[in-house]
């Protein structure tokens, strides 16, 4: 994992903002990320984004699709969701848009790196 994302949640959210994800070509300006602690990741304990190695992890929840980036050490349970992001043709907002966006559409794992402040996500593992 990147150092970049071996931080809190909260101080990892803050320094997305106006960065490019790129997920398998899709590039989009990020807008918002929010921090999610282990307190209010509970319920996401026993799936893969806790896994040794999964920085990145798509949700299903409630019909549509979450993407969360993990942040700090491993087994510590804190990431950040992306909730708004913008490309050169469109802006969506809520984290299920902009999974959506992005072409992620189904449950999924992946890595992470940052190259050149463009955040290369991975999902072909």
């Amino acid at each position: 994992m990147d150092s970049f994302f071996n931080r809190s949640p909260g101080v990892v959210s803050r320094e997305l903002l106006g960065m490019t994800i790129d997920v398998n070509g899709q590039e989009a300006v990020i807008e918002q990320a929010s921090p999610k602690s282990p307190k209010q990741n509970e319920h996401w304990t026993d799936r893969p984004l806790f896994d040794s190695g999964v920085e990145a992890y798509v949700a299903p929840y409630r019909g549509t699709f979450l993407t969360f980036l993990r942040t700090g050490p491993e087994g510590r349970h804190s990431c950040v969701r992306l909730d708004i992001v913008e490309t050169e043709k469109e802006r969506v907002v809520g984290p299920g848009h902009v999974s959506r966006l992005l072409g992620l559409e189904a449950e999924q794992v992946g890595r992470v790196s940052l190259q050149n402040d463009i955040v290369v996500v991975n999902f072909d593992l």
